[in-house]
Order: structure tokens, then sequence, then C-alpha cells
């Protein structure tokens, strides 16, 4: 038992070279009762060469990554559902040319879950919910996962019984025919209640602005070759 009032916090800060491909993907943290914790990720992304035409250079590419952030319900064993004081969780993905000295202050995408004792126990809890996950993948080099995410959860909105058009699986045809395609995509074996969403950040440039204690800034951000997928999972 801790015996102070402070939260346990960790940092995690990465960067990730135009071309490379980094994947985290961790245990699931499972927070005692009255545990206070909080997760602060932040990962940096080359989106590739400035050309001379003011083009990303297509050798190295952008950045890619997958990250994958777990919880589960707590130490089930000992009788602790959901009985955790506070849990926070925010991921920020900022993007950078590989010739720019210094990246853009403002993150291109936010994955972020914050929850306590009031939202958990009564919503999770009493939904016999025992996990909460969350998947970002971006970048060519993810391209597999970001179709099977979606894929995934067009499956079990299926079997739950949602029509889904074909249409709404927004992927290239290329990425789509490498995951076996939409008749020959099957979910793995999962028990209990599934529930799942998968939504589509589109690349997008310009200008994005942000507020400071001295008031809006704008400053131009660069968006990457390939749009990021991000999943959440209960």
């Amino acid at each position: 038992v801790k015996g102070d009032s402070r939260p346990t916090v960790q940092c995690l800060k990465a960067k990730v070279a135009a071309g490379a491909l980094f994947v985290l993907i961790p245990d699931a943290l499972v927070p005692f009762a009255a545990a206070d914790y909080q997760q602060r990720q932040s990962f940096l992304l080359e989106t590739g060469s400035v050309g001379e035409l003011g083009g990303n250079n297509s050798a190295s590419g952008p950045a890619s990554a997958v990250v994958v952030d777990w919880l589960g319900a707590g130490r089930v064993a000992n009788g602790e559902s959901w009985a955790f004081k506070s849990y926070m969780s925010r991921s920020e993905f900022f993007l950078q040319q590989s010739l720019e000295p210094v990246a853009a202050s403002v993150p291109w995408l936010i994955e972020a879950l914050s929850l306590d004792s009031q939202d958990a126990k009564p919503t999770l809890g009493a939904a016999n919910l025992g996990t909460v996950a969350s998947v970002v993948a971006i970048g060519p080099r993810a391209a597999a996962v970001s179709v099977q995410l979606q894929l995934a959860a067009a499956a079990l909105a299926a079997r739950g019984g949602a029509r889904v058009a074909t249409n709404a699986i927004k992927v290239r045809d290329a990425d789509l025919s490498a995951a076996g395609g939409l008749t020959e995509f099957t979910l793995p074996h999962l028990r209990g209640v599934v529930h799942m969403a998968a939504t589509t950040v589109p690349a997008s440039g310009g200008a994005a602005t942000a507020t400071t204690e001295g008031g809006n800034c704008t400053q131009p951000t660069v968006a990457p070759h390939e749009s990021a997928v991000v999943a959440r999972l209960v």
C-alpha cells in the first residue's frame, strides 16, 4: 500500500525515423484496488524527406507505428473488478519532416482514456466487461494492421446483427486483397461479449491552431502519406 496520495506516473517518448516501423504492444495494465495511475506517451513520426518539388521522398517514406494500450479490470481473482481510484492514459502523435529541425508543437493525433471509480464500475463492471483496449495504426508499414482492424470491427458488427456496407471499409484494394478480402477474413476465437469500433483519421495538411497563454498560435502541419486507424475494444 502506498504511503502517499500521489499517483503513479509513467512517461514514454519515442522518435520514429522516416521509413521505420515502431511497434508497442505491452502487457495489459492490471490496476489494484484504489490505484491511481497516469500514463503519458509521445511519439514523433518523421514524414519523409522533402524533395525539390516540396513532396515527400518516396524512397524513405513516412514513419509507421502500431501502438496498443490495454487496461484490465484489475485483480479479479481477489475480488477487485474496476476497483481502482483513477486511470488516465494519453498518447500524442507528432509529425516532423525529416529535414526540419523542430517538430510541430500541436499533436496530429491524440488517443486518450480517463476513468475513475464513478465511471468504470457502474458501466464496465455492470456490463461484465473485463478489459478496455485501443490500437493505433499509422503509416504504410502498418497498412496490414489497419485493414485487419477495420475488417474485425465490421465482422463483429455483422455478428451482432448490424448491416455493414462494403464501402464502409475505406482501404486500398491492394491492402484489402493482401488481408484476404471481405469474404476470406475470419475473426479469431473470442469468448464473451466484444464491442469494437474502428475510426479512420484522414491525413490532412494545412494549419493547426493551438491555444496558449498568450493567445492563439497558427502553424503549418505536415501529414504522412497514409491516414491512421484508431480502434477501441471493450
